[in-house]
């Protein structure tokens, strides 16, 4: 049987953030300023919690769009918490996520 090598991030948590296209898309953030932002809004209690508890620097997040045309459209990191608002990034390098 093969060794299994342990991972570099063995720690990340992997999310899925949801968005309108017409409230916050992911062409949003990627046009917005160093392709950061604040990501605040969320009604759902228990989405709230995993964000407030689980969420750390340094997680990957599928962005997702919901609406008329549904589906994840891009990856991003997820880079601090402030106040409870988690900021996420969009990495500059590569493809904006498109073909995903």
């Amino acid at each position: 049987m093969a060794k299994v090598a342990q991972g570099a991030h063995r720690d990340r948590h992997y999310w899925l953030l949801k968005s309108e296209p017409g409230t916050f898309s992911f062409d949003d953030l990627w046009n917005s300023t160093g392709r950061k932002t604040h990501w605040d809004g969320v009604r759902n209690f228990q989405a709230r919690n995993y964000m407030r508890d689980e969420m750390k620097k340094g997680d990957l997040a599928f962005f997702y769009h919901s609406g008329a045309e549904p589906g994840i459209v891009g990856i991003v990191e997820i880079t601090a918490s402030r106040s409870g608002r988690w900021w996420i990034y969009t990495p500059s390098s590569g493809s904006r996520g498109r073909s995903l």
